[in-house]
């Protein structure tokens, strides 16, 4: 209505012309003087009215000009023009109408907004004019001087606005320039007509002032007197001392001191040559368990440590306390030279190729090359800056080449033999830390405070790589993989990430070593020299070892008080490492190795099988290694003299394997194991595999009393940490507890498996606590799809049966679903139970049949994926997700599944993924509430049926809960979850619910449910009455559904030669839940199926 009384007042303004407006004297500023409003540009920012929608008879003369196109009609009489071609509709039209303006282009609930390009200090000029003085301009009027607001205000400011100065204070402002003014008329006679035209001359600028402030000097300075300049004299002259100190590092005498008994030997060999027995004894390296030497010598903190190159028979350390020592490492492990020529704290050192010569940086600014045999100073280097890294160059005819990164943002290169900077690579924003040459020394990467990593060609001051990404942090230690294709950065952030070393240099994100404390501490981070673990100090004093290939935590070593700073692998003893802390000392650490425990079966005299502890020794390595497939034969299991593993021993080993499946059974009646036989230090892979397997299962079967022990497996972690608090242990004891149960490559069932714990919290554990919550019966392999692979476990199947045997007697069944893509988007699942049978009695689940025995644990839940990653994880890889699809509604034992999930979500434990742990649920509406409240795991719903009717049959839940009401309570909840999709099962029974109409109304169901839908075929079991749908008739049904809109996936049946597909699992005995009455349209169906 505004815009047609806008069209009726219009007239008039048109008629009178611009004349008469300008001879309204309201119109125009009271004062001549004053200054002109701040107003809108005459250009509105809104769209022109088209008035031909709305009176023909009025639009006249304008229809010619702006002429819209009536979209009522599909023939156009002209060539209209762009805008008249995209021109909105305006005008009113039905409020009721679906495609009017009432409905289509209302944005809001007052009507339309449309959008103004108004530039924002006339918005803000306008918006503060209008709340306070009541009054703006239009943004929207055609000619941009009409207002809104107060007008009787607006008459009376004269239409100013906050900005605008008032008249008052523009008076003043003339008057005082026009008394300066006749100021300046009035000087000019005496002034001089060359200052005038001299700007550097005060005259000029009294004349041509620009600002306030111009012409206002008092006059030039006249000269210092003897006192100023004096001052003067002394301040430049202490300006440049300390510009002179600074060029150069601080000045000390050096010195060095010898301990050893004679520099020479009697054959005139220098006390830092080499043994020349030494080299490598073995390829493989070891984790250290013992301490076997400590050195200490100095006073303050070891920053860094360095063994002699390619030998190790020597060990280089830079100290806090000034001072670089030499220890000797083969022969008598004293102190054999002590290097001083520093004022302040080492930081770094750096060995030459052939040992003879290193380098030292200091925080006294000075860079030291020494002479290793006679600890002479052979050339100083300074740029006046702190040294925080020193490298040479690898390259044996580049050895002359020293790079430094300094703190002042350089990495600076120096040609050690003439003395000068021949390089300077300045592209970082903070303090250099690490130099690191790959790509055969043709490149180095380096890394500094400003979180960022820059590769460069070696001698070009260029970056060819800038890494910096928004989740990085400063990365103080680099070291490179001996395999050369990695690097290794130590992170602030408490983690090792890994960068290959290929022209991308790409962050290798499948990697990542954590668990430790580094953050503010510069702990060196080391490989070994077969790249099989990854080594790292931190800031509690332990030194951590991480398995490069599982990126597991293999072992921590507590090994200073403060910070373990740095560590270092021996080049030829690969058992033996090296530690150094800000506690002054030295550490050497040492492995025998190949000692740890195996477990085998041996069968007793009654015919049952147990487990047998074996101790790997390398007593007695073969020769030659022959193929594990002709080792372990049935043969030499029998006969364990014949087998070059087993030394003599009166029982013989049974084999287990056969073609299609794998059996472990236990037997209640046995005594329980004791240690039998040793066995050689050998490739062992197989028997790895068959261990794992047997002792998961072996430890205890049958019924165990256990009313005195706390069942750990049972216990969230904050429960865990509680509980170990209440027995005088610190917190952290549990920590280390929780690790070895759920993580690090253990899965620890027993207090034997508790490497690294105090041993009288082990002995707590053992008396206190239980591990196992099942145990193993039997495991079974589907034999589709199988085939040989070697050693004694010889198949590598699609999926995985478990048998367990609980504490009373009763069997529950798992199923591990291995994936063998290649692809990072692998993934290998384990389908638990969450009861013994099923109370909900669905009439094609082979389960349902059995009744509902009792609900498991929160522990019996939680060690079937810790059992199904010991059994698997070697074999198929990392069990990446977890499916409550096995035995039992999970619902109905909502208490122990929430707990289990909170278990299995840890991230110091199993670590599952939240959205990839999905729990099902045939329909219990309240339970399914409260699950989607409290927990953050995926939901999956047994749908099967599009009609109450058949859902009444096929699931006899939906008697209680219909499906309107299921799926309603489901779009309530997940309205408050984002990105959260639901999963709705569907199962295809032929004749049941696989019709095209069934099709068409389970997608008017999900409507507005975010989902997707798994389309699963029927499973046959004993006494089924159903058939499955055809694989022809699921594809087209799929098809209907994705032309629909929804996502759908069809999934295929895996284990079911095993009955360990879906619907499979379970034994129902004699007394068996009751079949119900089929429906009449669908028991020409069922008889088809009979």
């Amino acid at each position: 209505m505004d815009l047609l009384r806008a069209y009726s007042d219009q007239n008039d303004d048109e008629l009178n012309g611009p004349e008469e407006q300008n001879q309204n004297p309201k119109s125009a500023p009271s004062s001549p003087d004053a200054s002109p409003p701040r107003l809108l540009p005459a250009k509105s920012a809104a769209p022109n009215v088209d008035d031909t929608m709305l009176a023909l008879t009025v639009a006249g003369a304008n229809r010619s000009s702006t002429r819209p196109i009536d979209p009522t009609q599909h023939i156009v009489g002209f060539n209209p023009t762009y805008e008249q071609l995209w021109a909105p509709i305006y005008g009113p039209s039905h409020p009721y109408a679906k495609d009017g303006i009432a409905q289509g282009m209302r944005n809001h609930k007052l009507g339309f907004v449309e959008d103004a390009s108004i530039e924002p200090f006339v918005f803000d000029e306008q918006y503060n004019t209008f709340h306070k003085y009541g009054y703006a301009a239009d943004p929207s009027a055609s000619a941009g001087y009409n207002y809104v607001g107060d007008f009787e205000a607006l008459h009376k400011n004269d239409a100013v606005s906050v900005y605008n100065i008032p008249q008052h204070e523009q008076k003043k402002r003339k008057i005082e320039k026009r008394k300066e003014l006749e100021e300046n008329e009035g000087g000019d006679e005496d002034m001089d007509p060359e200052e005038v035209q001299n700007p550097a001359s005060d005259v000029w600028l009294m004349k041509n002032k620009k600002s306030p402030w111009a012409g206002k000097k008092e006059g030039l300075p006249t000269e210092l007197t003897e006192e100023q300049k004096k001052y003067a004299e002394e301040y430049a002259k202490k300006k440049g001392e300390e510009k002179g100190a600074g060029d150069k590092g601080e000045a000390v005498a050096e010195k060095t001191t010898f301990h050893g008994k004679e520099e020479r030997d009697y054959q005139g060999r220098s006390w830092i040559a080499p043994p020349r027995d030494a080299k490598a004894s073995n390829d493989h390296c070891y984790i250290p368990k013992r301490l076997v030497h400590t050195w200490s010598g100095h006073t303050k903190g070891v920053s860094a440590i360095r063994f002699f190159p390619k030998y190790g028979h020597l060990i280089l350390s830079a100290g806090m306390d000034t001072k670089v020592k030499i220890w000797d490492v083969f022969n008598t492990g004293k102190c054999m030279r002590t290097y001083m020529g520093h004022s302040k704290a080492v930081r770094d050192i750096c060995f030459s190729n052939d040992g003879s010569r290193f380098l030292t940086a200091s925080y006294d600014k000075n860079i030291k090359y020494w002479d290793t045999e006679t600890g002479q100073v052979i050339s100083t280097f300074s740029t006046g800056k702190v040294p925080y890294v020193v490298k040479l160059n690898p390259d044996e005819d580049k050895q002359n080449v020293l790079l430094a990164g300094m703190s002042d943002k350089k990495i600076v290169q120096w040609d050690m033999n003439e003395g000068k900077i021949n390089q300077e690579y300045d592209q970082h924003l903070g303090a250099v830390n690490t130099i690191t040459f790959v790509d055969n020394n043709r490149r180095f990467v380096t890394s500094s405070d400003d979180k960022s990593l820059r590769v460069w060609e070696f001698g070009i001051p260029v970056v060819i790589k800038y890494i910096s990404e928004p989740h990085m942090h400063s990365m103080p230690s680099i070291s490179l993989h001996p395999n050369s294709n990695w690097l290794a950065a130590q992170s602030m952030d408490n983690q090792i990430l890994i960068y290959s070393t290929r022209e991308k240099f790409q962050l290798n994100k499948k990697k990542r070593f954590a668990g430790h404390v580094v953050a503010g501490y510069a702990c060196q981070v080391n490989f070994s020299p077969d790249g099989r673990f990854v080594m790292s100090g931190d800031g509690e004093g332990r030194c951590w070892f991480w398995d490069w290939k599982t990126c597991k935590v293999f072992r921590t070593l507590k090994c200073h008080e403060g910070v373990c700073i740095g560590a270092a692998w021996h080049p030829l003893e690969q058992s033996k490492v090296a530690t150094c802390g800000w506690d002054g000392l030295i550490k050497y650490w040492f492995c025998i190795p190949g000692t740890y425990w195996f477990t085998a079966i041996v069968p007793r005299e009654m015919g049952c099988m147990w487990l047998r502890r074996i101790l790997l020794r390398p007593t007695s390595l073969p020769p030659q290694k022959p193929p594990m497939a002709a080792l372990l034969t049935p043969a030499t299991l029998q006969n364990p003299i014949s087998s070059p593993f087993l030394k003599p021993s009166p029982p013989s080993l049974t084999p287990l394997a056969s073609s299609h499946r794998r059996l472990l059974s236990t037997a209640a009646s046995c005594s329980p194991p004791r240690p039998l036989v040793s066995v050689d230090e050998t490739s062992f892979d197989s028997a790895l595999i068959s261990s794992a397997l047997w002792s998961a299962g072996g430890e205890r079967s049958g019924i165990t009393n256990r009313s005195s022990k706390v069942l750990l497996k049972g216990m969230r972690y904050d429960e865990l940490e509680k509980w170990v608090q209440s027995h005088g242990y610190r917190p952290g004891q549990a920590l280390m507890l929780w690790k070895r149960i759920y993580g690090n490559g253990i899965w620890a069932h027993h207090s034997d498996q508790l490497e690294g714990l105090n041993k009288d919290f082990k002995k707590m554990l053992s008396e206190s606590a239980e591990f196992k919550a099942l145990a193993l019966k039997q495991v079974i392999t589907a034999a589709d799809g199988t085939r040989k692979v070697h050693g004694f476990i010889s198949l590598c199947p699609l999926r995985f049966q478990i048998l367990f045997t609980l504490e009373d007697g009763l069997v529950i069944e798992t199923v591990v679903i291995p994936s063998f893509a290649s692809d990072s988007r692998s993934r290998n699942t384990v389908c638990v139970s969450s009861q013994v049978g099923c109370a909900m009695n669905c009439q094609f689940c082979y389960t349902g049949r059995m009744g509902l025995r009792r609900n498991l644990t929160a522990a019996e839940i939680v060690e079937q994926a810790v059992f199904a990653r010991s059994l698997f994880t070697s074999e198929v890889g990392d069990i990446t997700n977890v499916v409550f699809m096995g035995m039992g509604e999970p619902l109905q034992n909502i208490d122990n599944v929430l707990k289990a999930a909170d278990i299995m979500l840890h991230d110091q434990g199993l670590y599952f993924s939240p959205r990839k742990v999905t729990v099902s649920t045939s329909g219990l509406v309240p339970q399914m509430r409260r699950f989607l409240k409290e927990s953050n795991c995926a939901l999956a719903v047994s749908l099967n049926a599009t009609t109450d009717e058949v859902r009444n049959w096929i699931m006899p839940i939906n008697r209680k809960y219909k499906l309107d009401l299921l799926l309603q309570t489901l779009r309530e909840e997940l309205r408050f979850k984002s990105n959260y999709k639901v999963l709705f099962e569907y199962v295809m029974l032929a004749g049941i619910n696989d019709s095209i109409e069934d099709a068409k109304r389970l997608a008017d169901l999900v409507q507005g449910i975010p989902c997707k839908i798994n389309l699963l075929s029927f499973n046959p079991h004993s006494g089924s009455q159903f058939r499955p749908t055809s694989e022809e008739k699921m594809v087209e049904f799929r098809n209907l559904l994705a032309e629909l809109g929804c996502r759908v996936f069809l999934r295929s049946s895996r284990g079911d030669d095993q009955m360990a597909a879906c619907g499979q699992l379970g034994n129902p005995d004699v007394v068996q839940a009751p079949l119900l009455r089929v429906p009449e349209q669908f028991k020409m169906a069922v008889e088809v199926s009979a």
